[in-house]
């Protein structure tokens, strides 16, 4: 039986840096307080420290699936992936906003190799993921 290497993280306010314009006006006003000092240096630091740990797992080959909760959008989502390394890694994302006032969201990153989400494959698995009706296919 094939092993799947799935994690989940709370990366603790992973936000965009101050007056990012992937962040709506009435979120940016909100979290005016939050965000002070939060610079693009200093998420930089902990993409940085987060990607150090993620490229650790699963004896260096990283997870198969990566559930995160506390990021802002799918904008810093992207730039996690980013700064990932490759390592013959094909991840995407299911993203999802939710109501929370303020602007934390959730995702899961999954390799688009091995998984396939919504796609009618042979294998599917149904199951609901980030509160939408979807299937997750595994092949």
């Amino acid at each position: 039986m094939e092993e799947h290497f799935i994690g989940f993280w709370n990366v603790e306010n992973l936000f965009d840096v101050v007056n990012s314009s992937d962040r709506p006006d009435y979120l940016q006003k909100q979290l005016k307080s939050e965000l002070k000092g939060w610079t693009a240096t200093v998420l930089k630091t902990k993409i940085t420290q987060l990607v150090e740990i993620v490229s650790k797992m699963n004896d260096g080959a990283g997870p198969d699936i990566l559930g995160i909760c506390e990021i802002e959008n799918e904008a810093v989502v992207k730039k996690l992936l980013a700064a990932l390394p490759a390592g013959g890694r094909n991840y995407k994302i299911a993203h999802a906003d939710t109501k929370d006032k303020r602007g934390i969201d959730v995702a899961v990153i999954y390799d688009s190799d091995k998984y396939d989400a919504g796609g009618k494959r042979p294998g599917c698995v149904p199951c609901r993921v980030l509160g939408v009706s979807d299937s997750v296919h595994y092949g």
